[in-house]
């Protein structure tokens, strides 16, 4: 007569059909959470991240922040970059950069116009 098995000692029911490799292949190819911070109604998780290549053998990549904001049933993410910011100043740099790249627009559109203009 077979003793019952612990709770432990259970197979669980995805162990069935597939191999133990199999499973660590699938669970590595997921998005995982190694820290996160809640600052004004933000999570911020620190993620490591696996780029879907069979055979690349860095995976999974990262750590990297994201943002992570609610809208009713809607998650929205936004990746912040390697080290940590808020998402605040994570906004401010992308408008300083938006501004800088407008400037250096503007000046080269300037020089080509004042190039134009002593041609004529």
């Amino acid at each position: 007569m077979e003793r019952e098995k612990e709770p432990a000692e259970r197979e669980r029911p995805y162990d069935r059909n597939l191999s133990r490799e199999v499973i660590e292949d699938t669970l590595s190819r997921r998005k995982r959470v190694v820290e996160h911070r809640d600052i004004e109604r933000i999570r911020y998780n620190l993620t490591l991240v696996p780029c879907g290549k069979k055979r690349c053998k860095k995976c999974p990549h990262g750590p990297y922040w994201y943002a992570v904001r609610w809208h009713g049933n809607k998650r929205t993410e936004i990746y912040i970059g390697k080290t940590f910011k808020t998402l605040d100043q994570y906004n401010l740099e992308k408008k300083f950069e938006k501004m800088q790249k407008d400037l250096a627009f503007q000046e080269a559109e300037n020089q080509r116009l004042q190039k134009k203009e002593v041609e004529v």
